[in-house]
C-alpha cells in the first residue's frame, strides 16, 4: 500500500511507529540554513555546528539558537512581572474583597480575601521559554548533548509554571528588549512540534515549521546588506476605504523601489500572478522600479527579463541554490547583483524590457 503525503511550506520531521519522514526545503538543506543563520531568530553569537545531512539538523540548530538565547538571559536574570493574586490572607494586603471576606467571617475564619500585585519570575514570557526548552529536553531527534543541555536549563528556571492559556500571545515591549531573540525562537518550537493520536493506538510525533517567512526574513537581511546605507524594510500600506492592505517582502529608501521574495525556482518566463503581483506593490508606493527575488539551481540558468508596464520596471534576480555551489558563494554573487540592479535603477537607465503583450 502506498500513500502520499503533501506538506505545502513547511519543513521537518514526521515519526510513525513504522516510518519516519523527512520534509526537506525546496532548495539544498546547507542553503536553507545558511539563510536562516540570516533572518531575523538567529543569534548574534551561537555555538550551532552540526552537520547537515538531514532535516533533523535544521530542528538541532533552532535547538541550539533557542538554549544559547535561554542561558543568555539565565546568566543577566530572568525578568519578574507583575502578577495578580486572589488569596487570603491575615491582613488586608492589596484591595479587600468584601463580600468573600465577609462569607469567609461567618464561616468562623478569620481571615481577609485580598486581590493584589507581585512580581514573579512566573511570567508569561518565561513561562514560553520553559516550554520550549521542556519540549526539547524531550525531542529524541536532538543528539544526546542538546537534550542534557536543554534538561540543564529546565531545571534553573525554578519557580516558573507550565504555559497557560494567552502567554503565547504576549508581547515583548521596551521592558522586556532583552527577549527579543529568544522569545520567536521558543514560539516557533512549541508551535512546530506536536502530537497526534489520528492513527487509533498509533502515536505520532511531528515537528514541522513553516518556511516561507524564514526565508523572506533570510533574504530581506541579504539585500539589506548588499545595500548597505539604504533602508530595507518590510512593506504595509492600507489602502484608503477598505481593510485591505498592499504588503510588499521589502520597500527599499522609503518607497523608491519595492521588492517581493518568492521561495520557488524561477524560470526563463515570467509568472502572471508574480508579475501583477510586482507591479501593484510598486504602483501603490508610486515607486518606478520592483523586484522579484527567487532561487535559480543552475548558474546558467535564465531569468525573466525586465519588463515595463507604464512607469513600473520590474526585474528578477535569483540566488543560487545549486548543489555545487557553496550558500556563501551564492550571497556573494547575490549581493553584487542587487548592487547592480540598484545602481542602474537610480540612474534610471531603462534595461532589456518585453511588451505585456508578448504570450508566456
Amino acid at each position: 500500500m502506498r500513500f502520499l503525503v503533501t506538506v505545502p511550506n513547511m519543513v521537518g520531521v514526521i515519526r510513525l511507529p513504522s516510518v519516519q519522514l523527512h520534509v526537506v526545503p525546496k532548495i539544498p538543506l546547507e542553503h536553507f540554513v545558511h539563510l536562516l543563520g540570516r533572518c531575523e531568530l538567529a543569534p548574534r553569537s551561537s555555538s550551532a555546528q552540526v552537520a547537515l545531512q538531514s532535516s533533523s539538523a535544521l530542528f538541532e540548530v533552532l535547538g541550539r539558537w533557542c538554549l544559547d538565547e535561554t542561558e543568555r538571559l539565565l546568566r543577566g536574570g530572568l525578568r519578574p512581572d507583575y502578577q495578580s493574586f486572589l488569596e487570603e490572607q491575615s491582613a488586608v494586603r492589596g484591595h479587600l474583597v468584601p463580600c468573600d471576606t465577609m462569607l469567609e467571617n461567618l464561616k468562623g475564619r478569620p481571615v481577609a480575601v485580598c486581590a493584589f500585585d507581585e512580581l514573579s519570575e512566573d511570567a508569561p514570557l518565561n513561562r514560553v521559554l520553559l516550554g520550549a526548552c521542556q519540549r526539547l529536553a524531550q525531542m529524541d531527534m536532538l543528539t544526546k548533548a542538546t537534550r542534557t543541555r536543554a534538561r540543564a536549563v529546565v531545571y534553573r528556571m525554578t519557580g516558573i509554571g507550565p504555559i497557560q492559556p494567552g502567554d503565547d500571545r504576549a508581547e515583548v515591549d521596551r521592558l522586556a528588549v532583552r527577549y527579543a531573540q529568544a522569545i520567536p525562537l521558543a514560539r516557533l518550537i512549541l508551535a512546530g512540534s506536536g502530537i497526534s493520536l489520528a492513527c487509533g493506538n498509533c502515536v505520532g510525533t511531528a515537528f514541522l515549521i513553516r518556511t516561507p517567512e524564514l526565508i523572506e526574513s533570510g533574504l530581506r537581511a541579504v539585500v539589506a546588506a548588499a545595500l548597505e546605507g539604504v533602508s530595507v524594510a518590510p512593506g504595509r500600506l492600507m489602502l484608503a476605504g477598505t481593510h485591505l492592505s498592499m504588503n510588499p517582502d521589502f520597500v527599499i529608501d522609503g518607497g523608491r523601489a519595492v521588492g517581493d521574495i518568492k521561495y520557488k525556482f524561477m524560470e526563463s518566463h515570467w509568472h502572471r500572478g508574480d508579475l501583477y503581483q510586482s507591479i501593484a506593490f510598486a504602483t501603490s508606493y508610486r515607486a518606478r522600479q520592483s523586484l522579484v527575488v527567487g532561487f535559480s539551481s543552475e548558474p546558467s540558468g535564465r531569468l525573466p527579463l525586465s519588463v515595463r508596464a507604464g512607469s513600473v520596471s520590474t526585474s528578477a534576480l535569483a540566488w543560487l541554490a545549486g548543489s555545487t555551489v557553496s550558500p556563501a558563494a551564492s550571497e556573494a554573487r547575490l549581493r553584487s547583483e542587487l548592487r547592480s540592479w540598484y545602481d542602474l535603477a537610480l540612474s534610471n537607465v531603462p534595461g532589456d524590457s518585453i511588451a505585456l503583450a508578448d504570450p508566456w
